[in-house]
């Protein structure tokens, strides 16, 4: 499992090294894997919203985003998952005050 400080860059940051059958990821290495990598950025970025944790569905886990969004972190994450069609319904009939403008991450972008 590894971290990449700039999705674009690719510069690893931070890696879990797991034996090669070991089974689905836990919180404890996402975990681990994240406060490695917030160990290695500058002190001004360890806390903030202006640093994106993201994982995939494999980081998905009650325990991780709770640990993300523990009082005082202030993280900004963004978790994947597989959309299936009870998943993709239920957005669709979701409210529109349930929706956030997304924030765009690369300088470049409008």
């Amino acid at each position: 499992m590894s971290t990449t400080a700039d999705a674009a860059a690719g510069e690893l940051v931070a890696a879990l090294l797991r034996p090669g059958n070991a089974g689905r990821s836990t919180a404890a290495h996402h975990i681990t894997t994240v406060q490695l990598a917030l160990a290695q950025l500058p002190q001004k970025c360890r806390r903030g919203r202006q640093t994106l944790i993201r994982t995939d569905s494999g980081g998905g886990t009650h325990e991780f985003v709770a640990w993300l969004t523990q009082r005082g972190r202030w993280l900004s994450y963004s978790v994947g998952m597989t959309i299936t069609d009870q998943i993709h319904h239920a957005v669709l009939n979701g409210p529109a005050s349930d929706w956030t403008a997304a924030t765009r991450i690369r300088r470049t972008d409008p």
